[in-house]
């Protein structure tokens, strides 16, 4: 899997080995975490070019559509740590030297049941401050993989190492997503879908709508580096 790619909620669950339904999930396959990120709802930022995430933390249930949200707690009413303090917990051992940072793959909702992959991020410090007289927890995230898609393959090497790397903004990925009505555009499949450049990036290709189109992972493959 690349940064980048996009996939249904029923794959990004196949792929993590467990269903995936809140915003954070520790270790769903014993290994690493799990960040669901939602703009609309999560109060979350992405930093410095997708590098770091200041990530809010999850709320508990409500009680009732009309309650009001409550403080994030630490723990729990039976004194268990909380998802919330799992992760703070796993920051304060690795900022003490204690543990390794936390790794985390995260995941940006794009459209109803449509996800995006934007990496595997180090979990390297936690906080609580209060936010609209609530107390919430705040979570940094590192991004510790190198920042490419899938369709990003097409020979970096051909381009100078000061060249700005091959990014789609989000707005035309909004803008092709819907155009292409979220499907390949050559099987009409709805599975491991990619942003791919018609004319490639190595080629000159443009990062504009009218040079973007939605891949699956097979016809992206197959296609290469050849201007169809």
């Amino acid at each position: 899997m690349m940064i980048g790619d996009t996939l249904s909620h029923f794959n990004l669950c196949m792929i993590e080995g467990a269903k995936i339904r809140r915003g954070i999930t520790y270790r769903p396959n014993g290994q690493h975490s799990v960040f669901l990120l939602n703009p609309a709802t999560t109060g979350s930022e992405i930093l410095e070019d997708g590098r770091v995430i200041l990530y809010r933390g999850a709320d508990p249930a409500l009680t009732s559509k009309k309650a009001l949200p409550a403080d994030q707690p630490m723990y729990d009413k039976k004194g268990n740590l909380t998802l919330n303090g799992k992760f703070h917990r796993a920051a304060m051992a690795y900022q003490s030297g204690q543990a390794p940072a936390e790794n985390i793959r995260v995941y940006q909702k794009r459209h109803e049941g449509i996800w995006e992959y934007l990496g595997l991020y180090s979990l390297t410090e936690a906080w609580q401050v209060t936010e609209q007289e609530r107390r919430v927890f705040r979570f940094r995230l590192e991004r510790v993989e190198p920042q490419t898609s899938h369709s990003q393959r097409e020979t970096h090497a051909n381009c100078s190492e000061n060249a700005n790397p091959r990014l789609i903004p989000s707005e035309v990925k909004t803008l092709v997503w819907q155009r292409d009505g979220g499907c390949c555009v050559q099987c009409s499949s709805r599975e491991n879908l990619h942003f791919d450049h018609i004319i490639p990036f190595s080629l000159g290709g443009a990062s504009s709508a009218d040079n973007v189109q939605v891949l699956c992972a097979v016809c992206n493959q197959q296609k290469s580096n050849k201007i169809q």
